[in-house]
């Protein structure tokens, strides 16, 4: 596991202005996103074939119940 920087969690309203703040946003989303989307995929791609999965919401296709 890949342990942060100090410029990575530095908060974006340090910023000197809007659109830096927003283009430092946009760096560190484009960043964090493939990172994520490679676990997810990970993870789904075991759900369909674990049998230790089975009957779980990944597993079936069905729809994940929807947060209160």
């Amino acid at each position: 596991m890949r342990q942060r920087t100090s410029g990575e969690s530095a908060p974006a309203p340090a910023a000197p202005d809007a659109v830096t703040a927003l283009e430092v946003f946009a760096r560190r989303h484009a960043a964090f996103v493939p990172r994520v989307l490679a676990v997810s995929h990970a993870v789904e791609r075991v759900a369909r074939t674990d049998p230790d999965t089975a009957g779980t919401p990944s597993s079936t296709g069905a729809a994940r119940p929807a947060r209160r």
